[in-house]
């Protein structure tokens, strides 16, 4: 869930789009991003969300995850932020299919939703534990530090996928839609059965 692992998200997610969505998709990205090809554009948008947290711009922050309590010796967590991932997921269809969002707004909650989608599958990014440890939580695993090569906690280490796609690892397109590629072929669609029509959020 760094670079790499978004973009191989997003390859996947372009693979399965209709010829209409799709076509749709490359017309918004173009408004944005400079890569000549649709699915290159379209996986630079699955990253934005994190490049813009990495300048600074923080307003966004909590809807990249939401902190489910997972809780131990009767601590009692603070109640959950309302504006969190599967929140952030909801608010952003709506944008995509409206009439009345001009092409600035749908870009940028395309880049929030691809996104998203991913961030939400990620457990780190869907639970913090509180016990006697970590009575204010432990921050989806990010306060829950491990000795293992770049990688400093437990959050980073399921962002890299257990090391295999570290922060620091640059990968061209061409190898990410390799691995999608692979990916796709070891869990096709029957793999998930019935829960690949479930678009709620909530749910994943």
């Amino acid at each position: 869930w760094f670079s790499a692992g978004h973009r191989i998200i997003a390859a996947v997610a372009y693979e399965n789009l209709t010829p209409t969505v799709k076509s749709e998709i490359d017309d918004l990205t173009r408004t944005m991003f400079y890569a000549k090809n649709g699915e290159s554009r379209f996986l630079q948008s699955s990253t934005w969300a994190d490049k813009i947290k990495a300048e600074d711009v923080s307003a966004f922050n909590a809807w990249h995850y939401i902190d489910l309590p997972d809780i131990q010796n009767t601590i009692s967590p603070p109640l959950l932020n309302p504006e969190n991932v599967a929140w952030a997921v909801r608010k952003s269809i709506p944008v995509l299919t409206s009439y009345k969002a001009n092409e600035t707004e749908k870009i940028l909650f395309l880049n929030f939703l691809v996104h998203f989608v991913g961030d939400a599958h990620q457990p780190m990014h869907c639970i913090a534990r509180y016990n006697s440890a970590f009575p204010q939580g432990d921050r989806g695993g990010n306060l829950v530090f491990i000795s293992y090569p770049n990688i400093t906690n437990l959050h980073a280490f399921w962002d890299s996928v257990g090391g295999l796609f570290p922060n620091t690892l640059r990968i061209r397109n061409r190898q990410v839609e390799k691995i999608a590629r692979q990916m796709e072929d070891e869990y096709p669609k029957n793999y998930f059965a019935n829960k690949i029509h479930d678009q709620d959020p909530w749910h994943w």
